[in-house]
């Protein structure tokens, strides 16, 4: 019997290249549970499948398919059972891409992006084209190679060009005006401050809505309730530190964390690595 490899994970980042960092990873099992990224993120598979799940919908993802996520969506990914999934993954700074997609959506006779809806909002999104896919393979021999910065920013920007080009499929359609507008202003009471204890209560009277209403809505939307998504937002904040040199345990009591083995347990969770992993596995 076929022994399935491990997982591992391995992070990546670049000083000439601030708005970027990316990973290598083998997964299998099920080590993801529902979480979020405060980077726009793109994940590349080149091997095994995967369920896609957000906004309430579960999507397979295979081999040459591109997934597209705006920053604080919701989602988990794991591979289907018996697979081993083998994917890159580049995460964004939110401000960089955005000034990308304006640069791109103003060329002469542009075409319609596929990752971004109608309404001009970026959306959660599976391209299924081994073409787009195969666009970010120059770019992970140059980021993981000595290429010149220019080099690798170029084709960034044309692996990039190539995804808002291509044709893709919108996850979770349909959502409520009213139901997203209260979603929304939890989001933004919850992230002013992601270390800072805030009760139920108060994110309801937020929202407008009652408290039981409120996590029925919120769950439905984000697919986890309030606390779980506060507790991500947290992990994220704990990766910035990390990635600013902060040591683990000042880390663990900044970003909200009882201790540092609490959050090693969630980071673990969250990022498929421990925060010592993650620090670890980072070029500098």
């Amino acid at each position: 019997m076929r022994k399935t490899p491990p997982c591992a994970s391995v992070f990546r980042r670049d000083p000439e290249l601030g708005f970027l960092e990316w990973r290598s990873s083998l997964i299998q099992g099920a080590p993801f549970g529902v979480h979020t990224h405060d980077t726009v993120s793109v994940a590349v598979v080149r091997g095994g499948s995967y369920a896609l799940s957000c906004r309430g919908e579960t999507r397979e993802a295979g081999p040459g398919s591109a997934v597209f996520f705006p920053a604080e969506e919701p989602h988990s990914c794991n591979p289907l059972p018996g697979e081993a999934m083998d994917y890159r993954k580049y995460y964004l700074a939110p401000a960089w891409f955005e000034a990308l997609r304006l640069e791109l959506a103003g060329e002469p006779a542009a075409p319609p992006e596929g990752c971004i809806a109608d309404d001009g909002a970026a959306r959660p999104a599976v391209v299924c084209d081994p073409a787009t896919a195969g666009a970010f393979a120059p770019l992970a021999r140059a980021l993981e190679g000595d290429a010149p910065a220019g080099e690798k920013l170029a084709l960034l920007r044309v692996a990039l060009r190539r995804l808002l080009r291509a044709p893709a499929y919108f996850l979770g359609e349909g959502e409520p005006a009213a139901e997203r507008e209260a979603v929304s202003a939890v989001v933004r009471a919850i992230s002013r401050d992601p270390a800072e204890t805030i009760r139920l209560e108060e994110l309801a009277e937020a929202s407008g809505l009652t408290p039981s209403h409120l996590l029925r809505v919120f769950r439905r939307s984000r697919g986890l309730t309030p606390h779980a998504y506060q507790t991500q937002l947290r992990v994220n904040l704990a990766k910035r530190m990390l990635a600013e040199g902060a040591p683990i345990a000042q880390v663990a009591l900044e970003a909200g964390f009882v201790d540092q083995s609490h959050l090693n347990r969630v980071f673990r969770r969250y990022m498929g690595a421990t925060p010592r992993q993650y620090l670890l596995g980072a070029r500098p």
